[in-house]
């Protein structure tokens, strides 16, 4: 997760847990560089950002080939959003299903 002390970034942190994932908060005030290197040494399947944010992570999404998914906060233009990894808006991400997912772990 790279943005600021957000709702969006609260429930992120909760919604990885909850799909038994493993959550990393990076400091939103990262430079590009070392974003660049933390997503190639950590190797993530998701960045979960913010749109005011996109001078820094742009360049290290499109680099990390890991990356399934990238999801953006905020507003953000469709051709930003598809220069990006399976890039998706926050609200196309966060849409409810019908069904609660099948609980894996301890709350």
């Amino acid at each position: 997760i790279f943005a600021d002390n957000t709702v969006e970034t609260v429930v992120s942190f909760w919604a990885v847990l909850k799909a038994n994932a493993v959550v990393c908060l990076v400091n939103p005030l990262t430079k590009s560089e070392k974003l660049d290197y933390l997503l190639n040494d950590c190797r993530p399947t998701a960045l979960i950002t913010d749109q005011h944010l996109r001078s820094a992570f742009v360049a290290p999404a499109q680099n990390c080939r890991s990356l399934r998914k990238v999801i953006v906060s905020g507003p953000i233009d469709d051709d930003e959003l598809t220069r990006l990894p399976h890039g998706v808006r926050w609200d196309a991400a966060a849409k409810r299903t019908a069904a609660a997912p099948a609980r894996n772990s301890i709350d």
